[in-house]
């Protein structure tokens, strides 16, 4: 609330910086982004999965054990947790 009031006060457009965000804490972000009105851009760059028990995590992530597989099918889930908001 505080920081979307200051965005508001400033009166410029807001861009959300996610560097090395672990494990949901991109899903935090997404949900920053879809609540401050003055946001017109977000960029994420997460540094590792969420952990297998996450409940939070789809199961299919985890369905190969190659690190590149797993974020390939990790970054479109964000896009879609985002677009259903």
């Amino acid at each position: 609330d505080g920081l979307e009031r200051r965005a508001i006060e400033v009166g410029r457009p807001v861009v959300l910086l996610g560097m090395h965000l672990c494990g949901s804490l991109s899903v935090r972000a997404i949900d920053a982004f879809a609540r401050l009105s003055p946001a017109v851009a977000l960029a994420l760059s997460p540094c590792c999965l969420p952990h297998k028990g996450d409940a939070a995590a789809p199961k299919r992530i985890f369905d190969s054990r190659d690190g590149a597989a797993q974020y390939r099918a990790w970054s479109p889930n964000r896009r879609s947790a985002y677009l259903e908001e």
